[in-house]
């Protein structure tokens, strides 16, 4: 049987009004690796099953104070992945398809053949193993197409949304171009999960990340013996996202050898493992990526213009975020949302003001970088991102003047009270380097008032 960890060791229960068969199996068994519990009765068994979690549970039908198969569906109330296997000495095809219905795993006849039950829980132990994989994968799936939003208000990203619907409804190849940060993963996922395959495998190869000695076989596969090193045969990206998609990033990074290969590939829906002779065909959905302008890549001869354009069928661009900087508040309420679901807090206006001046050089990425950081070196609940960039203070932003200036300002222009008290409190505690504790004292207030007070007027 299939050992496990001892820190992870599995539980089986083996529930039999006949002892001595409780006793073999447990002594067959029983390990580091495999821990062996035993009822026999339907009401200890029942017990055990509330208290305790169990992988799988050896059930037998006939026992003193009811039928083992009624048990079946409270076991499973208790722990849904317990594989329940029945045994009985008088098996039948309805019986067996009764079990079944009521949600055992397997069925077996007695006496007990102890080679025949230890292939049946390793064959239950691998289902259990293939389903939490299958579970992880689905929760990976979901987490990925509601990560996978576009952000912004303004006509580009209307139109934007538009392009990105119509080329999730096709089948066509869809080449994304922008800057570094725009956000084409974003949008590559965007069509594959509103696309007809969002259930099927989303493959992502960097094409600047992997040597270009390499990168044939990541994408096409290899055959054992093919070249030194190739000690196993092994598929390619192409054969593992067959049936969905395959996102090509950095697709101007491709050697312009292998971009003929990929032409071809494209062409004719065949691949073929490196060291093979032998043609497979392919279904695959590509999706590609660059940085880079294609079109000067070509004039350079770093792209072929026949692949750009089969690469190309839909083109997508995105914008820079400085092109877009009203979608700056709405990018930062869905990071503050995103980054911290449990923590109220949001971002001032003057705050979000500032912000809105930088130009954003990293784009999309750039603004969710500054954003974590604040949320984990600022505390509060407001927190001040442009304090990690520098941003300087604008000149149309109205300064900190002395009091006595200020007294001479708020009785010529009959300013009103609470920009009054802000901008004193604003000139203390400039006028004290910014020290917390000298400004609450010379204001004669508390600390956490001034903490407040700042966090308002958008300082801290």
């Amino acid at each position: 049987m299939s050992a496990k960890a001892p820190n992870h060791a599995r539980r089986i229960l083996v529930i039999d009004d006949d002892r001595l068969f409780c006793d073999a199996v447990k002594i067959a068994f029983e390990s580091d690796e495999l821990l062996i519990s035993t009822a026999n009765t339907v009401a200890d068994g029942r017990t055990l099953c509330r208290g305790s979690i169990f992988d799988a549970v050896l059930l037998d039908n006939h026992l003193p104070d009811g039928c083992g198969i009624d048990l079946v569906p409270e076991i499973l109330a208790a722990n849904d992945s317990t594989k329940v296997v029945l045994a009985t000495a008088f098996p039948t095809f309805d019986h067996a398809v009764k079990a079944i219905k009521h949600g055992a795993y397997d069925y077996i006849s007695k006496p007990v053949d102890l080679d025949e039950l230890a292939a049946t829980l390793d064959r239950a132990f691998e289902a259990s193993r293939l389903q939490a994989v299958e579970q992880v994968a689905v929760y990976q799936a979901d987490k990925q197409r509601r990560r996978s939003v576009m952000i912004g208000s303004d006509s580009t990203d209307t139109q934007l949304r538009d392009l990105i619907g119509r080329s999730a409804a096709s089948d066509a190849s869809v080449l994304i171009t922008g800057e570094t940060g725009t956000g084409k993963n974003v949008v590559a996922k965007m069509i594959h999960h509103l696309g007809h395959r969002p259930s099927s495998p989303m493959i992502t190869i960097n094409c600047s990340a992997i040597p270009e000695t390499l990168i044939e076989s990541e994408l096409f596969g290899v055959e054992k013996g093919a070249f030194t090193g190739a000690n196993a045969t092994r598929k390619g990206l192409f054969e593992l996202a067959d049936g969905g998609t395959l996102f090509l990033d950095e697709i101007g990074e491709m050697p312009v050898l292998l971009q003929s290969k990929l032409l071809s590939v494209i062409e004719d829906r065949r691949i073929r493992r490196v060291g093979s002779e032998k043609e497979r065909d392919i279904n695959v959905r590509l999706i590609s990526a660059t940085n880079a302008e294609p079109e000067r890549a070509i004039e350079q001869g770093r792209f072929r213009s026949d692949l750009f354009y089969r690469l190309g069928v839909i083109r997508i661009h995105l914008p820079p975020l400085r092109d877009r900087i009203g979608d700056v508040p709405e990018l930062c309420r869905h990071f503050l949302h995103t980054l911290a679901p449990g923590r109220s807090v949001d971002i001032a206006q003057n705050e979000m003001d500032r912000l809105m001046s930088y130009d954003f050089p990293g784009n999309v990425r750039e603004l969710r970088n500054i954003i974590e950081r604040a949320l984990i070196l600022q505390e509060g609940s407001s927190i001040f991102p442009s304090q990690l960039i520098g941003l300087p203070v604008r000149e149309s932003e109205p300064q900190p003047s002395s009091p006595d200036a200020l007294y001479d300002e708020a009785r010529r222009t009959s300013m009103p009270l609470t920009e009054l008290e802000r901008r004193y409190i604003l000139s203390v505690y400039d006028s004290s380097g910014h020290n917390l504790a000298h400004t609450a004292k010379a204001l004669g207030i508390s600390f956490s008032t001034l903490k407040r007070k700042l966090q308002s007027y958008g300082v801290r």
